[in-house]
């Protein structure tokens, strides 16, 4: 592990090879909160003043901290007191030695058995557990006399000396040497489960190369940090490299791999013209692309911002097992203080008898299981929503999405395509729809405009006769000639200006005037996103009482709109600040609401929302104020979402009535004199590590999807 440091006074750290500080200097500018962030005054203004929490400035940053700390999210100051790092396996110089030659003597001691056995047997008892023990007595040294190492080896040493006495001694260093191996062994094996979880949660953020291969304008390519890119350069892009900053291709083609960024498994076409999102991996192409933005905003960046700040967030059930601790290991410490000492002194048995009794108490009470396992769980499950394209903003995001029973959706953008297309084209007698789609094609062939776009995707080619006298009428659309004919195409206003008489005609988006005389009528509707249907249905399967849709759309396009997609409820018409007022109605009946939008407008009622779910990475505006982002943009994500969100609350649940289901028993063995030291140390080791694997299956399932 490499050795701590702090940062005292600004967040740009001068260590080039620091990870988590280039983080920080990437959060520094320009979106961070506070750019005074490391000042760190306390109300007298004095820099670094008493602040309960010296490693934390104003701006929630934490700038003291290891290289490899915990991904789990346990944090300093909010541990379980049982003295030692789960990240790592306790070891000692020459312990793997000292290891083999001590279980060598215990299996030579049962051999022999003789009277020199026992004495071989706690000889092996101390080279297997000596780390242990060191660890142990600098607990006892420290201050720390309750850890769970000092209660080992204290109840090993006491184990040993009334081995000493008993009438068969080797069957008490038996027993010592049984609990001292099961302990080492299980310290190796927790260890190298938290280490596990740690890998694979830092590979969700491993996605952004720290460099990028920029092309200079003479043509000469070089290896810069990408962080020093600036938007607009060109950089090259070869196969198998991933993308550093979000870019637009310019020359070359191929496929790219996204599945780190969208949870996409299937590889997607590039080619000029295509923006690139940063992150990904070209698998087969040789790109040449135009950065269109920095570093620090690309999607990569902001993605590794998302998931980092996830621990921040914490639920109330990591909250819960935080003050659980606190309270609950002075107070087992008293337990077994009066355990030893009460009995004995009212005559009911020997000092002895009460005190190994009390030490295998304190020994199964340390709540490791749980102050590990339960942040793990929710770290895990931010993980695995991360992998299926889903960003949770904080692991409390997840208790309430696991607990949601009703949804509200924008419409423009979330629920639909957020682009017209042609529902529907009317002729007028004496025309047909053959006759008039290349002259439409032809009207609309030099527009921008979303309905002249989607005019062209219906009708097809344009006309072969040349296009003269094209007028552009602001706001009602164009004049134009096409060969010999005079055409008007666009609104009702325009035509009606002409002297078009428009009662052939329905009302519509765009109408069509050929000489003079109405010919032809196109209703444009934006269309539904092609997975929305499905989606809705998978909510209501999860439990989703109450769907609703939030819009400023009018009521006919709305309800239109909601039938098709099963939609009971439609507030429509609603200006920006109607949304919230709505959506407090649906909160008011009780029920736990996520709203799911897009757009600026949408960021009131994201963030009064139960859950803020933004769809995309596209508007800032939205992204900031929702708690979860759709990456893929796709609706089938949000009840993925949910279900992982409900298997994380399980897991954490499990975790706790298993935990504490065990530690009950032994304790209350303990306390009776029914439970052995082997017992007390599976309560506390061996619960752990089965706790942490049954955490870390929720990655393990979002691997596999």
């Amino acid at each position: 592990m490499n050795k701590p440091h702090t940062h005292h006074d600004h967040c740009h750290c001068t260590d080039p090879g620091c990870p988590c500080c280039a983080a920080h200097r990437s959060e520094s500018l320009p979106n961070h909160p506070d750019e005074a962030c490391c000042t760190r005054e306390d109300s007298s203004g004095d820099p670094g003043g008493d602040d309960p929490d010296p490693a934390v400035c104003s701006c929630g940053h934490h700038h003291s901290h290891t290289h490899d700390g915990c991904s789990c999210g346990h944090d300093d100051g909010e541990g379980c007191s049982c003295g030692h790092d789960h990240g790592d396996a306790i070891q000692a110089p020459g312990s793997r030695a000292a290891t083999l030659l001590g279980a060598a003597l215990g299996i030579g001691a049962l051999l022999l058995g003789n009277d020199v056995s026992p004495w071989l047997m706690a000889v092996g008892v101390l080279l297997i557990g000596y780390p242990l023990f060191l660890e142990g007595i600098r607990g006892f040294l420290s201050g720390q006399a309750f850890d769970e190492l000092g209660l080992l080896t204290v109840a090993v040493a006491a184990s040993l000396v009334l081995a000493t006495v008993s009438a068969d001694p080797l069957e008490g260093m038996l027993e010592a040497m049984a609990v001292t191996a099961f302990f080492r062994l299980g310290n190796i094996l927790e260890a190298r489960a938290v280490a596990k979880s740690q890998r694979d949660i830092e590979a969700l953020t491993n996605i952004r190369p720290d460099t990028a291969l920029l092309l200079s304008p003479d043509g000469e390519r070089r290896t810069v940090p990408a962080e020093t890119v600036l938007p607009g350069s060109r950089i090259l892009i070869r196969p198998g490299d991933r993308i550093p900053i979000d870019c637009e291709v310019l020359e070359g083609g191929g496929y790219l791999d996204l599945s780190a960024i969208t949870g996409e498994p299937l590889p997607v076409s590039v080619g000029p013209g295509s923006r690139i999102p940063s992150g990904g991996i070209s698998t087969d192409g040789l790109l040449t692309c135009r950065t269109v933005s920095s570093f620090e905003d690309s999607t990569a960046s902001r993605i590794i911002r998302l998931v980092r700040d996830s621990t921040s967030q914490k639920g109330r059930a990591e909250r819960f097992i935080t003050r659980f601790s606190r309270i609950y290991t002075p107070a087992v410490v008293g337990v077994a203080a009066v355990i030893a000492l009460l009995p004995p002194l009212l005559g009911q048995g020997s000092f002895s008898n009460w005190i190994s009794r009390a030490l295998v108490f304190l020994v199964a009470s340390c709540p490791c299981a749980l102050v590990i396992s339960v942040p793990l769980t929710f770290f895990a499950g931010v993980g695995a929503a991360s992998r299926a394209g889903v960003l949770v903003k904080g692991t409390r995001f997840l208790e309430t999405l696991a607990r949601a029973d009703c949804a509200a959706f924008d419409k423009t953008g979330t629920l639909t395509l957020g682009v017209p297309a042609v529902a529907q084209f009317v002729t007028a007698p004496g025309f047909s729809a053959e006759q008039l789609l290349p002259l439409a094609a032809a009207a609309e062939q030099n527009s921008n405009h979303p309905a002249a776009r989607a005019i062209r995707e219906y009708a097809g080619a344009p006309a072969p006769e040349p296009v003269t006298s094209l007028t552009e009428h602001p706001g009602m659309g164009v004049s134009l000639m096409v060969g010999d004919r005079h055409l008007l195409c666009g609104s009702a206003r325009l035509l009606r200006q002409s002297g078009v008489d428009l009662s052939p005609l329905p009302d519509a988006n765009v109408l069509l005037a050929v000489d003079g005389r109405a010919a032809g009528a196109f209703v444009l509707a934006d269309r539904p996103r092609p997975e929305a249907k499905e989606a809705l249905a998978a909510l209501r399967q999860l439990g989703i009482e109450r769907i609703a849709m939030l819009t400023g759309d009018a009521e006919p396009p709305a309800r239109e709109t909601a039938e098709a997609l099963g939609i009971d409820t439609v507030f429509a018409g609603l200006l920006p600040q109607d949304k919230p007022e709505r959506l407090q109605m649906l909160r008011q009946q009780g029920r736990v609401t996520l709203f799911v939008g897009d757009g600026i407008n949408d960021a009131p009622v994201l963030a009064q929302a139960d859950v803020g779910i933004a769809m995309g990475l596209g508007t800032d505006t939205a992204i900031e104020s929702a708690d979860v982002v759709l990456v893929q943009e796709k609706l089938t994500a949000l009840p993925a979402a949910i279900r992982i969100a409900r298997r994380t609350v399980g897991k954490a649940r499990q975790n706790i009535v298993f935990a504490l289901g065990i530690k009950l028993t032994v304790l209350l063995l303990g306390a009776a004199g029914q439970a052995t030291m082997w017992m007390a140390v599976f309560a506390d080791v061996g619960v752990s590590i089965l706790a942490i694997l049954n955490s870390l299956t929720l990655l393990r399932r979002a691997a596999s999807r």
